[in-house]
């Protein structure tokens, strides 16, 4: 949702722009292989919502919803629609 000119930011790790983007091979499909720079240029400039995922090999919840949440159609198909989703790793 946009305000006054702002972008919304969900960052669901702090600090998680400085960490590298997640390899393509293990992107769900709701996640766009961009930099955060990148994200947040395209967000902008196309006045969606920018959702930016934390994620390590060690997280088990971030696995599961690797494998469920974020493959879910609906879930997909909304974001899509309404967003610019990154995953970043953050042991990289």
């Amino acid at each position: 949702m946009r305000r006054g000119g702002e972008i919304l930011v969900a960052v669901l790790f702090a600090g998680a722009w400085a960490i590298a983007p997640a390899r393509a091979a293990e992107l769900p499909p709701v996640f766009q292989q961009l930099s955060f720079a990148r994200a947040k240029e395209r967000a902008e400039a196309e006045s969606r919502l920018l959702v930016v995922k934390a994620t390590a090999k060690w997280c088990g919840p971030c696995r599961l919803m690797d494998r469920t949440t974020w493959r879910d159609g609906n879930v997909v198909a909304s974001v899509r629609e309404n967003a610019i989703a990154i995953q970043l790793d953050v042991e990289l």
